[in-house]
């Protein structure tokens, strides 16, 4: 991630000088900010870009690369300065759009807190998901229980679904009919949400009924 104290950004260098060919060693991007670099990235295709950011912490480089004309948007690549295998400057900026570029604002550092919230978030999402695994089951009735999960609460027994804390759903078929319940309201709910999400995995060719 790039956080705002740790990203280097200066005055790019004036069109009329031009950026100095790599020295042995890693190469510098901190000192081509804003310089135009013809990059090697490892699985990748070989792009020229405008160096963008470059965080030392991370050891992470933002580039952006040239857009049309006519498009607004902008192309960013983000990688790590470790996965790139070999890089030449090409230029110094020169047309309006890369001498821009030292009038933006610096990218909003990022909260730590906020990452790491999310992360905590993220990781207690995947543990809830770990305990929803049924290796009992086929992976085609684990769509069906997944698929279940995202509208009412359920739960294992064994190979039954439990939905809503009172009705079953039974196997091998998994269908409406395999629903079992003494609230007649409930079931009523399940069976009909159960016929849905059915279609909706067999429509999807995730359930082959």
């Amino acid at each position: 991630a790039l956080v705002g104290h740790a990203v280097s950004r200066g005055k790019m260098a004036s069109s009329a000088a031009q950026p100095s060919a790599p020295k042995s060693g890693p190469f510098n991007f901190a000192a081509h900010v804003g310089s135009i670099v013809k990059v090697s990235v490892a699985s990748s295709s070989d792009l020229e870009a405008q160096v963008y950011a470059y965080d030392p912490v991370a050891k992470t480089v933002v580039l952006r690369v040239p857009q049309e004309a006519a498009s607004l948007q902008k192309h960013w690549v983000v990688v790590r300065a470790e996965q790139v295998t070999d890089v030449a400057p090409v230029r110094a900026a020169q047309t309006a759009e890369e001498l821009a570029l030292e009038d933006e604002e610096l990218m909003p550092a990022a909260s730590v807190e906020a990452l790491n919230a999310r992360e905590k978030r993220a990781f207690e999402k995947a543990v809830d998901d770990a305990r929803h695994v049924n290796t009992a089951v086929t992976n085609q009735v684990m769509n069906v229980y997944n698929a279940m999960r995202k509208t009412m609460p359920c739960a294992w027994d064994g190979t039954d679904i439990v939905v809503l804390d009172s009705v079953r759903i039974k196997g091998p078929k998994y269908d409406p009919a395999s629903c079992e319940g003494a609230d007649e309201s409930s079931l009523q709910r399940v069976r009909k949400v159960l016929e849905g999400e059915r279609s909706k995995l067999v429509a999807a060719g995730d359930l082959v009924e």
